[in-house]
């Protein structure tokens, strides 16, 4: 269920262009988002490598161990998105231009940047869902990924017939945002601490 709703909370921006938007803007949108998804590749490694970790410093009762494991990999995650995320956000035109021709470059370039900077916060919150997860609070984690596809499809149905791509890409921004918002306050409820880089 989890992999469901997140699969559906990655893909309603594209799903949602086919049916109220055009065949050119659901391009434009899976340019952005593949360019985006670079960003949080890093964090994606991270949650493999620490997953253990949390399960046996959770069976240990260990929180400061949690505190670290929080802390230190948000930090490797994040210091490696940011080189990854600011051209994309800021020269963004040029490398799509490369990637894809110039017939995409002006399209996709504001899309690219708002979902870019989406995941950059995503980065900066920490592996909030795999930590509670991990931690036998999976449902907290289920229901802080339908509140951002209740979001994320009521924004999109709102902002895609006028907007197109850029419309779809605020609804999943804003999606992923109220994802980590809710998460981030449901980790600090069940484990303690908050989660981000700054933690």
């Amino acid at each position: 269920l989890l992999a469901t709703v997140g699969s559906l909370n990655n893909q309603m921006g594209i799903l949602l262009l086919g049916w109220l938007g055009s065949p050119e803007q659901v391009a434009v949108m899976q340019i952005a988002m593949s360019g985006s998804a670079l960003v949080v590749f890093f964090l994606t490694l991270i949650n493999m490598v620490i997953s253990p970790h949390i399960i046996r410093a959770q069976k240990e009762g260990n929180k400061e161990r949690l505190k670290k494991l929080s802390r230190y990999s948000s930090r490797i995650a994040f210091m490696a998105a940011l080189p990854v995320g600011l051209p994309l956000i800021f020269f963004g035109a040029p490398i799509i231009n490369f990637m894809y021709g110039h017939e995409y470059a002006e399209l996709a370039v504001l899309p690219l940047a708002i979902l870019t900077a989406a995941q950059l916060f995503n980065v900066a919150c920490g592996s909030v869902g795999q930590f509670l997860t991990m931690s036998g609070f999976e449902k907290d984690t289920l229901a802080g990924q339908i509140s951002a596809l209740l979001v994320n499809l009521i924004l999109a149905i709102i902002l895609i017939p006028k907007h197109g791509a850029i419309g779809a890409a605020l609804a999943v921004a804003t999606g992923l945002v109220i994802w980590n918002l809710v998460l981030a306050a449901l980790f600090r409820k069940r484990l303690g601490f908050f989660p981000t880089v700054l933690g």
